[in-house]
């Protein structure tokens, strides 16, 4: 019987086809048990996707109060007695802010008063020390959710992320609050 011309050609093909298939079964299943280095491939994949082409950015009335190098200097050293932060989230709240949120551990009991409690960033310094008038304070967070949080470096709040080498612990939070209320989310395609 002869042998058809398809089933000839395939066969000439098959030392090409057949590791191909191979390859693709073995990927295939190696994704679906879970295997971290295929795992982070994705995520590298995804992640040169999001530096390519990012989402733009879109106002969801999230604020940050940055206490950072330059509010350590003026200020003082971390961790600041409870009234600081008293002061800072009263003043806060005083200008409107509809929530405020902290992105801070406060693991060391206060020294001094145990027993008393950039457009988008603004050190909490300027707030402290009066810099912002009330009237800005109020333009400025007014009706918006605060997050406060650490960037200074020596309070190793950063991290690394993919669209950044040094972000602050309070933006990655921000990112996020803001994608829920915007309902708009990072999605890595399957």
């Amino acid at each position: 019987m002869a042998e058809r011309p398809l089933f000839r050609r395939l066969r000439a093909k098959a030392g090409v086809i057949l590791p191909g298939l191979i390859v693709l079964a073995l990927i295939l299943l190696l994704q679906g048990v879970g295997v971290p280095a295929i795992d982070r491939a994705g995520a590298l994949l995804f992640d040169s996707y999001q530096r390519a082409k990012p989402s733009p950015y879109r106002d969801a009335g999230v604020k940050i109060v940055d206490i950072d190098d330059e509010t350590l200097r003026r200020l003082g050293q971390w961790p600041w007695p409870r009234t600081g932060i008293a002061e800072l989230t009263q003043r806060l709240s005083d200008a409107g802010a509809a929530n405020i949120v902290f992105d801070i551990v406060f693991s060391e009991p206060d020294r001094t008063s145990p027993a008393r409690l950039a457009d988008r960033v603004v050190p909490a310094w300027r707030i402290l020390s009066g810099a912002m008038s009330d009237a800005a304070l109020g333009r400025s967070f007014e009706g918006r959710i605060v997050l406060i949080g650490t960037g200074a470096q020596g309070l190793h709040d950063t991290i690394s992320t993919p669209l950044e080498e040094r972000e602050l612990g309070v933006m990655v939070h921000a990112q996020a609050l803001e994608q829920i209320i915007t309902g708009e989310f990072l999605e890595q395609p399957d």
